[in-house]
């Protein structure tokens, strides 16, 4: 007995049309009405949502409502808009108002259309009315800004010039001044004239979308006009937030990398000043091994976060990157050769800051030296730059490293005839060496007879000193002395050469300075009367 109340129940729930019903409006215009629920839809649910849908339909004047059409199924019929549904009939909907499906289906169509267009067209002048309104008010506003921009801005530059002697101080390190206070001035100046620039067209660009925005047939351009910065700032900011992990990995890197490198640094500073020491590495090695050990750890770590940086797997990336390293391989050959030339000569030692070296046909002290290049000051203050692939290609003659030791031997030769004893000579030779101040006492100078030729022979004086950087004026002294010594002693130095014709019965030896005064005539100006 149960059961059979149970099915009469369901069969009259199916065949039996609904007693209530709700109309579907539009506005203060009922379009159709509606006797049933549909799915998990209650009546005032689906009617609810097909108001909604028919309202914003009616709303976007863009959508041509003459398109609407209709789709049939096994047990259903939609109203469609292209791929959109508007409205979904079943047969319960149908035989609620005892009609066909198909012809319910094209009634409502119909409604829809004619009651749409009638809407748009009344509410057209109002909505113009309305939109006109609108974009007067815009303007006024826009305007408004505008005019307060011009007033505001002038007020800030004549503040901030006005400021700029008592409350803007000039940024120094120390005693050295970085950016004085004028140029903070004139930057600050610069960024709020920039400012109102972008302050201005912000408001402009604001203003021609919002305008858009009010025409039903214009609002599409303001759309697009709106996306074209609002579309890549939004991609930008979508890229930003993807990257913070990548950020948060660069920066972890960077922080441990800048302890490696202070670590490095107080390790090199200890050895440097002779605090820490290792057998085989000199202190002037650590500041060039510093630097070398710091770009091979800058190197790796770019090449650890290169994965990371944003757009480094686009073609275009590694593009770039490809021709930059093209360029620098062969603008930069010369360069390679002056490094690695630097580093070389940075462990071979072969000179010193302050050394009195011989690079090429170039003499004088060595003042710079760095990894690409060797500055070196002549005897007459003149600076050298020599690159360090040319230093490493020359011979290279350092005359401090001796000198610093045993000393450095300066040598001389003159060339004094047979007729002279050479233990004279000798003796002569040696005593202007010791005259020289600068020449070493211990060891003493000693001299060699290097030649016996046809006329002469070759003494060459030999001298130890210390001062490799005055050799100039050691041998300027120790030719003096020479001179001297052999001039009071008649003894006649045969260099430079000279020919001529004599008998032999004397010698040619320069007069002393007192007896060639008297034959030195002075020289008398006479004035004669010109004709």
């Amino acid at each position: 007995m149960k059961f059979l109340w149970i099915t009469i129940v369901i069969f009259f729930s199916f065949n039996l049309p609904a007693l209530g019903k709700k109309p579907v409006n539009l506005g203060k215009t009922t379009l159709f009405e509606l006797h049933h629920g549909i799915g998990a839809f209650s009546l005032e649910e689906r009617v609810s949502a097909l108001e909604a849908r028919i309202s914003s339909l009616a709303k976007d004047r863009r959508i041509d409502i003459n398109q609407l059409t209709t789709e049939e199924f096994e047990n259903s019929t939609n109203v469609m808009l292209g791929d959109r549904v508007i409205v979904t009939l079943t047969d319960r909907d149908a035989k609620a108002v005892a009609l066909q499906r198909q012809v319910l289906s094209q009634n409502i169509k119909n409604q829809l259309v004619k009651t749409i267009e009638s809407q748009r067209k009344l509410n057209s002048w109002r909505k113009y009315g309305l939109s006109i309104s609108y974009v007067l008010i815009s303007t006024v506003i826009l305007l408004f800004l505008l005019k307060f921009i011009a007033r505001f801005f002038p007020i800030i530059l004549n503040a901030i010039q006005g400021w700029s002697l008592k409350h803007i101080p000039s940024v120094k390190l120390k005693s050295y001044e970085i950016l004085p206070s004028s140029r903070i001035v004139g930057l600050t100046v610069a960024l709020v004239k920039i400012t109102r620039i972008f302050v201005v067209l912000f408001l402009v660009y604001m203003y021609i979308p919002l305008v858009f925005s009010f025409f039903p047939y214009t609002s599409g351009w303001a759309d697009k006009i709106f996306g074209y910065v609002a579309n890549p700032l939004r991609n930008i900011a979508k890229v930003l937030i993807d990257y913070i992990p990548n950020l948060f990995f660069i920066a972890i890197i960077v922080i441990l990398t800048s302890y490696l490198l202070r670590m490095f640094r107080f390790v090199f500073s200890e050895i440097e000043r002779g605090s820490l020491q290792f057998s085989g590495f000199y202190p002037e090695w650590a500041q060039p091994t510093y630097k070398l050990v710091r770009f091979l750890v800058f190197a790796f770590v770019l090449v650890v976060i290169f994965p990371y940086l944003p757009g480094s797997g686009s073609p275009a990336f590694q593009g770039v990157s490809v021709f930059v390293g093209l360029l620098l391989s062969l603008g930069s050959t010369s360069a390679i050769a002056n490094i690695v030339g630097g580093v070389v000569l940075t462990y071979m030692r072969p000179f010193q800051i302050g050394d009195r070296v011989k690079i090429g046909e170039t003499t004088g002290d060595v003042v710079e030296k760095t990894l690409l290049v060797t500055r070196v000051r002549t005897t007459k203050n003149v600076d050298i730059t020599v690159p360090n692939a040319m230093v490493l290609s020359n011979h290279l003659v350092n005359y401090s490293t001796a000198s610093k030791k045993e000393g450095l031997i300066l040598h001389s030769t003159i060339t004094i005839g047979y007729d002279v004893d050479w233990r004279i000579v000798h003796k002569l030779l040696i005593d202007a060496a010791l005259k020289v101040k600068g020449i070493k006492k211990n060891p003493s100078p000693f001299v060699l007879q290097t030649s016996l030729d046809d006329f002469y022979v070759s003494y060459e004086i030999n001298a130890f000193t210390e001062e490799a950087g005055k050799m100039a004026s050691v041998y300027s002294e120790l030719h003096q002395n020479i001179q001297d010594n052999f001039r009071e002693s008649n003894i006649e130095i045969m260099s430079p050469h000279f020919s001529a014709i004599r008998d032999g019965s004397h010698i040619n030896i320069p007069l002393k300075e007192s007896e060639a005064v008297k034959f030195v005539q002075p020289i008398r100006h006479t004035s004669q009367p010109m004709d």
